[in-house]
């Protein structure tokens, strides 16, 4: 690959042949037809039911209101997506997560005609199929922030670009001031979108010596508009003493490219050792294809976009004090862009080769979602080993669970009114556990939804004798309680990977939990 700094007056867009539309128009059908069965099969979990309520009330300046009163975490942009989603499409599962599944796609775009400008459609093809086989897949019909975080990073990346070349029209520095803000307002660590764009007009200003007042000014415009995300971020900021994922370090952050690729692994190898077959075949092969003429700086965008983890873990030791994997997301696109001009570049060598590593990826992509979806097609919501459980007593049922708490209520709402309840408060949780990241998040969702939520204390002071259901696979805090003040548990039940026990504060144990 010849990397060059060229001149934007002699750029010419590459044409897009009919066929070629068409195939990629039939492929992203495709993969948009299998999102919205994986949206509409998949039952809502913990995280997402907290957008669902907020995106559910009933008025835009409503859903701005519920997280003002910190009834979720994120800033707004995504939940009025969803508000506008459902209130034209109605409430059901796939019109809550259909800007998932439609920020997904335009992600997917962005990131084609940004590989396009430069390469081949083979290589563009290639850097559109590839996040279907890394974690932006799944996201794709989830109802957070994340599809849209994907998003704002392609689109950001694609406007810089064309901004770049902008001759006398000013939409491209329009969009590329849009594009920037999107991320910010949509997941706050959407701002390290603007770290790869300011690192590659750096770049580029030094190779060609000169300051582009056009460009700075969009991202300054941008930049100008983070301070009216400070009153949403207060919420979040409650959550950092006892958040889950406050503990971290650079070992863990560069950890999450694993978690990024886990999938995209064996095409990967797949496509390194049929290429590498084909460049050791000699010179005999090589087709007269013309080598690609990637300015310097936009590589330099993609590169710092790969990195996206090791900016996440220094935004995070700085300042936020929180990290999880999903927040780097971003980095898919840069690899994304990285592998669509390796692939062009390779079928320089052998065009079929090329077709067929870049087939294999789609079809890997489509096999993934399809499979996805098939595991989620039929699970109820709430397991039936339960409900039968709990039909057996007329006991309170305390959950030391918060996902299935929020999640059973939602989808047995008349049983949860009557006999569920989450009996813990944050300050018992934090000395228990010294985590209290749910029970923070169930107090600001209840501000908004009637939820059963108890303090520890005054739960244990009116009920002597009750049900708990536990999940030793997510933080927990009530059973600990429970065995330090001498309650009596006794398992009646297994429920898929959760225990459910019968507490009795009076009578002593007939066997030990």
């Amino acid at each position: 690959m010849r990397i060059t700094e060229i001149r934007s007056s002699s750029l010419e867009i590459p044409a897009t042949t009919t066929k070629q539309r068409a195939l990629l128009s039939f492929f992203a059908v495709v993969v948009v037809a299998i999102a919205l069965l994986d949206a509409k099969w998949r039952p809502l979990w913990f995280d997402e039911l907290f957008t669902y309520y907020v995106s559910s009330e009933y008025s835009l300046r409503a859903t701005l209101s519920a997280l003002l009163l910190g009834a979720d975490i994120h800033p707004p942009i995504d939940y009025l997506l969803r508000h506008i989603s459902m209130s034209i499409l109605g409430d059901t599962s796939v019109a809550f997560r259909l800007p998932s599944v439609l920020a997904v796609l335009a992600g997917l775009f962005a990131i084609y005609s940004y590989v396009r400008l430069r390469a081949p459609f083979i290589g563009a093809v290639a850097a559109f199929a590839f996040p279907l086989v890394t974690i932006a897949a799944p996201y794709m019909f989830e109802g957070r922030p994340y599809g849209v975080l994907f998003a704002s990073a392609a689109l950001s990346l694609v406007a810089w670009q064309r901004a770049t070349l902008r001759l006398n029209n000013k939409r491209p520095l329009l969009a590329l001031t849009a594009a920037l803000t999107l991320g910010p307002f949509s997941h706050y660590f959407g701002v390290l979108n603007f770290v790869p764009i300011v690192m590659g007009e750096s770049w580029r200003s030094m190779r060609r010596r000169q300051i582009d007042w056009g460009v700075v000014t969009s991202i300054a415009t941008a930049g100008a508009l983070l301070p009216l995300l400070l009153v949403f971020a207060r919420n979040a900021t409650s959550m950092q003493t006892g958040w889950w994922g406050r503990q971290f370090s650079l070992g863990e952050a560069i950890g999450f490219y694993h978690w990024l690729f886990d999938y995209s692994i064996v095409p990967l190898l797949f496509a390194f050792v049929l290429v590498s077959g084909v460049l050791s075949l000699g010179r005999g092969r090589l087709e007269r294809t013309p080598p690609l003429d990637v300015p310097s700086h936009e590589i330099v965008g993609a590169i710092a976009f790969c990195l996206t983890p090791m900016w996440c873990y220094l935004l995070a030791r700085a300042y936020v004090h929180a990290l999880t994997p999903r927040f780097s997301i971003a980095t898919v696109v840069g690899v994304a862009v990285l592998v669509g001009y390796a692939i062009a570049a390779a079928s320089a060598t052998s065009k079929k080769r090329a077709i067929a590593i870049v087939a294999v990826i789609a079809l890997l992509g489509i096999v993934r979602l399809v499979r996805v979806g098939e595991s989620l097609r039929g699970v109820p919501a709430v397991p039936s080993a339960f409900l039968e459980a709990v039909s057996s007593s007329q006991l309170v049922v305390a959950f030391d669970a918060s996902h299935a708490f929020l999640e059973y209520t939602h989808y047995e709402p008349e049983l949860a009114r009557a006999r569920f309840v989450y009996p813990m408060d944050p300050d018992t949780a934090m000395a228990i556990s010294g985590v209290n990241t749910s029970e923070i998040a169930l107090l600001g969702l209840s501000r908004i939804v009637k939820l059963n939520v108890a303090s520890y204390k005054a739960f244990l002071d009116t009920h002597d004798e009750f049900l708990v259901l536990y999940d030793p696979n997510s933080p927990h805090a009530l059973l600990p309680a429970l065995l330090r003040d001498n309650v009596c548990l006794e398992l009646v039940r297994r429920i898929d990977d959760k225990l459910l026990f019968h507490a009795n504060r009076l009578n002593g144990c007939r066997r030990s939990p």
